[in-house]
């Protein structure tokens, strides 16, 4: 498993993803007022750059995360579908994913498996790690252009199949009722349906549900070419020899998520991790703050997270672009 991508000496966001620096808060009240007021150049910040970072508000809440993203004319929008152990802590904001202090997430871009993932994530740090813990970025319409070759064209015009098996109470993963937030079979059909996926009902009470995406997509506002998936999270091999080992035992097709070639051939393990290295040398991230609001445009900008030591508190809502 591959580390965190090595800060630079002066760690800071690459320079396409700009700090918004000079802001005085005086509470809360203040802050959310302030951010209202600045909502158009914070949007058109987002557009031009991929993200925007605040530094240093007197924000901790999950209610002031929701508060926040409203005052940016954000609905914020449940995780439906969402494969990440998360807890709901207010409205529809959660907590950042619960994988181990001492595991790296690889970069990715949140629900990239849906046809209408979030287009905003907003990151709220309630709570810096004692070390590590940052949230890498990858701005992927650059990656397109600035990363290697090999691997970009491996991916280019090709579209990924993601299979995810859920149990309906016990096994491997989440069930699918924790996936939908419902035990109601009507409506996760409707969700399914309208998403575009194919899914089958086993006999054990779980859920098998297959999408196919682009591995490249056009963004939706600026058309530019993005890399934009979530590949070199679903494979097995991002558990390292654990997850192969995993797969070797059950066999792919009984993983709680995998990910192949549309048309059901298994990506290359090696194309993988080359495409996990690339991605991490071409992401930079800064140490969190308490009180960091990071947006981030999810249909060009992939996220991750470096492992931490000590109590670390991030906050998460995503919504869809404002009208």
């Amino acid at each position: 498993m591959l580390g965190p991508p090595p800060s630079a000496p002066n760690p800071a966001l690459p320079a396409a993803v700009p700090l918004l620096h000079g802001a005085v808060w005086s509470d809360g009240s203040a802050c959310l007022a302030a951010l209202a007021g600045a909502r158009a150049e914070l949007l058109a910040t987002i557009t031009a750059a991929g993200a925007a970072l605040i530094p240093a508000t007197p924000l901790r809440a999950p209610a002031e995360l929701d508060a926040a993203l409203r005052a940016l004319g954000v609905e914020p929008q449940p995780y439906t579908e969402g494969q990440s152990p998360r807890t709901r802590l207010f409205g529809q904001i959660y907590t950042s994913t619960a994988y181990p202090a001492a595991a790296t997430i690889p970069l990715h871009h949140e629900l990239s498996y849906r046809a209408a993932p979030p287009a905003l994530l907003s990151f709220l740090c309630a709570q810096p790690a004692a070390a590590g813990g940052e949230t890498p970025l990858l701005d992927g319409a650059r990656f397109v252009e600035d990363g290697p070759p090999e691997v970009i064209d491996s991916f280019r015009g090709r579209s990924l199949c993601y299979r995810k098996r859920m149990h309906g109470g016990f096994g491997l993963g989440k069930s699918w009722q924790a996936h939908f937030e419902t035990d109601d079979r009507a409506a996760v059909e409707a969700t399914l349906a309208a998403d575009g996926a194919t899914f089958e009902w086993t006999a054990d009470g779980g859920l098998l549900v297959e999408q196919l995406r682009p591995a490249l997509q056009p963004h939706p506002r600026t058309g530019a070419l993005c890399w934009r998936h979530q590949a070199t999270l679903w494979h097995p091999s991002h558990l390292g020899a654990a997850g192969l080992r995993l797969r070797a035992a059950v066999g792919a097709d009984a993983l709680p998520t995998d990910v192949r070639w549309a048309g059901g051939a298994p990506i290359d393990d090696a194309l993988i991790e080359a495409a996990r290295a690339a991605e991490w040398a071409h992401a930079r991230l800064r140490p969190w703050v308490a009180g960091d609001l990071l947006l981030v445009d999810n249909l060009r900008v992939a996220h991750g997270r470096a492992p931490f030591t000590g109590p670390r508190a991030v906050l998460v809502g995503m919504g869809g672009w404002p009208a």
